[in-house]
């Protein structure tokens, strides 16, 4: 020790005590450690106790067994209590029972409801379990045999088919009824993660295969094995390529798409000859994605030849519109997608809960409004004798005309204008065809956000008017029932500053509907009151006693995408801005060269309804508010999906937000406008601005000012123009 130096011993301890301080962190920390695992373990204990007496609420509930005798299994396809107090079960549009309070579901047990009656023999159902109107589960059960169930091959599996019945007990293997028909083991649909795909071959056939979309031949991959189904690559895309040229890139091609795997399968006999086809869309990973929330989708299947091919395919300009460009003709007319062919495909169609609920084949083609050479274009879908009952594809399908549009949005490419003006107007005596919006895929692929509409066609009428006499109607330039030439004869050419000639049109026509109809349009800057396909107008055949089989004349609104500050409105055949909030839209020819409305005008009562009902619309129904509180509703369900449909388009960034914002200036600024506008309209007795249009019923006679009701003799057939560029593009307009 006496060798050792006194800084020596210095280091010396403090190296001892820097390791007993080390040991004693190190045996801290130990401490904490144990301390922080014995506190998780107790809280995983915890969660797990609680996992057991949980009650949760539409979240894992199945339909597991559907049986022919009219018995439905519900099954809880978690751990925990499931609470299914109050869920309504329908089978197609009937309610069958609402399941009473405090029903609560231990996991993986089952609720049978019985129907009381047998479903009809290899009919197809659809299964459906509401809580509050809002759809929870639904299944398409194909058509049964007497006593057979469909269901879940073991419970809750996406593996179903034909059972032995198990209701009420576990469904097993065993129960599986050996089919000889061309089938697929997991049903078309959207799951969250991958699978294999069995496909059950008919007896002495053999199966061929195809999962591009493309329509299956024997020189297709032969089935052999379950098929691997997986999320294919978003930027392995084809046919979003053609978009307006033949499989080729061009600046409107997106990077990336979304894609479904389509499976299309044949089974062709030993002669050679196919004997059954079928197609299933299954969209994987897509479960839960916010670009598809509360939205239906639509996915669409057809050999993509007849769609993109060069010659003949119905999406594309085509062989003889390049042939027409080099030669330097107008090529428009006889480009592919005006020549108004039809194609064979199928359609699937899932809820917005992405529970499929209809398949049908159908025929499509493209329909011929503004957006027919746009790279996405509306499509028409026909399904003729095709039945939707229970599915909320039903009110576009209906049995007796089975066809509704695709709208890509005509001149609104952010798709919000009709869906606001339907909403805002729907306390009114206004009305228009059933709109909803959805997502559609073709051939596998991403095609965007589109809007359903149906057709003013005998269901509407029937349903939303009571209507079960026949309608004559106008929804076009260019064919006018004889009916309602005459009736627009007589008011043109009536002198309506006589109150008996004014009460005389008030029994042919709605009047106030009528003074609604012009009010909202002009309100809304809608540049095509020109055209009928502003309006459709209708009455029953014959009269009634009923509300509106009266058999007068009235009006529901057609297209008002052109409104409401569109940078596109159209107005006659031009494009432009037409419908900003300073305008006059009673200075567009819809209104100031609009013989039937300036008759009208002329009676002091019709001009004071019209007043009191355009100071309605700017004070109660357009108002800022009402757009605010109706866009907000948009914007939560349709924002995300319009971004990705401009992205998918290469549309401009921001599409959606600035066509809110241009909506949102258009209900600030319009009133300080329009009240101008009408005053002087009304005061004028519609005679405004540079106009100088003599009124027809100034030709009247002097007797019929005394006070008789009458008309003038006419030409008996109403004057319409129709310009053969309009002719061809609303062919088939709604």
């Amino acid at each position: 020790m006496k060798n050792i130096k006194k800084k020596d011993l210095i280091v010396i301890i403090v190296s001892i005590i820097a390791v007993i301080i080390l040991a004693a962190i190190i045996i801290f920390n130990r401490k904490v450690e144990e301390a922080k695992s014995e506190t998780l373990t107790q809280v995983a204990q915890s969660q797990s106790e609680s996992e057991t007496t949980e009650i949760t609420s539409g979240t894992g509930v199945l339909i597991n067994e559907v049986n022919q005798s009219g018995s439905i299994e519900i099954l809880n396809n978690t751990r925990n209590q499931l609470d299914i107090s109050g869920y309504v079960v329908y089978v197609n549009e009937d309610m069958i029972e609402e399941i009473p309070e405090g029903t609560v579901l231990e996991g993986g047990t089952v609720y049978v409801v019985t129907t009381g009656t047998e479903f009809a023999e290899n009919e197809a159902l659809i299964i459906s379990l509401f809580k509050d109107d809002s759809l929870i589960k639904a299944l398409t059960i194909p058509g049964l045999s007497k006593g057979v169930s469909y269901g879940c091959i073991t419970d809750g599996s996406n593996e179903m088919t034909y059972l032995n019945s198990s209701i009420g007990e576990s469904n097993t293997e065993e129960n599986v009824i050996e089919s000889d028909d061309l089938s697929f083991s997991v049903p078309g649909g959207f799951y969250s993660s991958g699978f294999d795909l069995s496909i059950n071959v008919p007896e002495g056939t053999k199966v061929y295969y195809t999962t591009d979309g493309t329509v299956p031949t024997t020189d297709s991959e032969l089935y052999s094995q379950a098929i691997t189904i997986v999320r294919p690559s978003s930027t392995d895309f084809v046919y979003s390529y053609s978009d307006g040229g033949y499989y080729v890139y061009n600046s409107s091609a997106p990077d990336s798409v979304d894609r479904a795997t389509v499976v299309s399968a044949i089974a062709v006999d030993s002669t050679g000859e196919t004997v059954a086809k079928l197609t299933q869309s299954y969209f994987i990973g897509y479960v839960g994605d916010s670009y598809y929330e509360n939205l239906p989708v639509i996915s669409i299947t057809a050999d993509p030849n007849d769609l993109f091919g060069y010659e003949d395919g119905i999406y594309v300009n085509g062989k003889l519109y390049d042939e027409a460009v080099i030669q330097g003709q107008d090529a428009y007319y006889i480009g592919n997608y005006v020549m108004a062919k039809s194609i064979s495909a199928q359609m699937e169609y899932y809820e917005a809960n992405k529970d499929k609920t209809f398949t049908s084949n159908i025929i499509l083609s493209v329909y011929q409004d503004e957006s027919v050479t746009n790279a996405q274009k509306s499509l028409k879908i026909a399904a003729p004798g095709a039945t939707a009952k229970g599915s909320s594809i039903e009110s576009f399908i209906h049995n007796s005309e089975g066809s509704f549009v695709l709208s890509s949005g005509r001149t609104d490419s952010s798709k919000i204008r009709a869906l606001l003006v339907k909403s805002l107007l729907e306390g009114t005596s206004l009305d228009m065809v059933d709109i909803k919006p959805c997502i559609v895929f073709i051939d596998g692929e991403y095609w965007g956000l589109y809007l359903m509409q149906g057709n003013y066609d005998n269901a509407f009428f029937k349903e939303n008017y009571e209507v079960e006499d026949e309608i004559i109607k106008v929804e076009n330039d260019y064919e006018i029932p004889e009916e309602y030439t005459e009736f627009y004869n007589y008011v043109v050419n009536t002198d309506f500053t006589v109150d008996a000639n004014y009460s005389n049109v008030q029994k042919l026509m709605d009047v106030e509907n009528y003074v609604e109809y012009i009010c909202a349009n002009v309100f809304i800057g809608n540049t095509v009151l020109d055209k009928y396909k502003a309006a459709v107008v209708w009455r029953t055949e014959s009269s009634s006693e009923t509300e509106y089989g009266d058999g007068r004349w009235r009006w529901l609104l057609g297209s008002v995408e052109s409104s409401l500050d569109n940078p596109y409105s159209r107005l006659g055949n031009i494009s432009g801005s037409f419908s900003y909030y300073t305008l006059n839209t009673f200075l567009t020819d819809g209104v100031k060269e609009n013989p039937f409305l300036l008759s009208l005008m002329q009676n002091d009562d019709f001009r004071e309804l019209f007043a009191d009902t355009m100071k309605t619309m700017v004070e109660e129904v357009l108002t800022l508010d009402n757009e605010l509180e109706v866009v907000k509703e948009l914007d939560t369900l349709l924002s995300k999906a319009m971004s990705k449909t401009a992205n998918r388009f290469n549309s401009t960034s921001g599409l959606f937000e600035t066509t809110e914002n241009r909506i949102y200036n258009f209900f600030l600024c319009r009133p300080e406008f329009i009240v101008d506008y009408a005053e002087e309209f009304i005061e004028n007795k519609g005679i405004v601005g540079t106009q100088s249009v003599e009124s027809e019923t100034e030709e009247t006679e002097d007797s019929e000012n005394e006070g008789e009701a009458g008309t003038q003799e006419t030409d008996s057939n109403l004057q319409v123009e129709t310009d053969v560029e309009e002719t061809v593009n609303e062919t088939g307009e709604n």
